[in-house]
């Protein structure tokens, strides 16, 4: 007996949770690389930000993201 035997419709139920397993996993490590990969690359940006004492000055470290990202993680009015 094989570890995912099929039925006659093709399926075996004893694959699908290992598979679904896997796949949840990879998912989560693309998440995971995503959000250091997005911390690494704008690190001037979050440093800047970190940084920043006044107001006016945070703002100023806008020009550090490209302009399709100044709407998500720039700051909010």
């Amino acid at each position: 007996m094989a570890a995912c035997d099929t039925h006659s419709d093709g399926f075996s139920k004893g694959c699908w949770p290992p598979v679904s397993g896997i796949v949840l996993a990879v998912a989560a490590l693309v998440i995971v690389a995503t959000t250091y990969t997005v911390q690494f690359v704008y690190k001037d940006y979050f440093d800047c930000v970190d940084d920043a004492l006044t107001a006016p000055s945070r703002e100023a470290c806008e020009t550090l993201l490209p302009e399709e990202l100044r709407r998500i993680l720039g700051e909010q009015d």
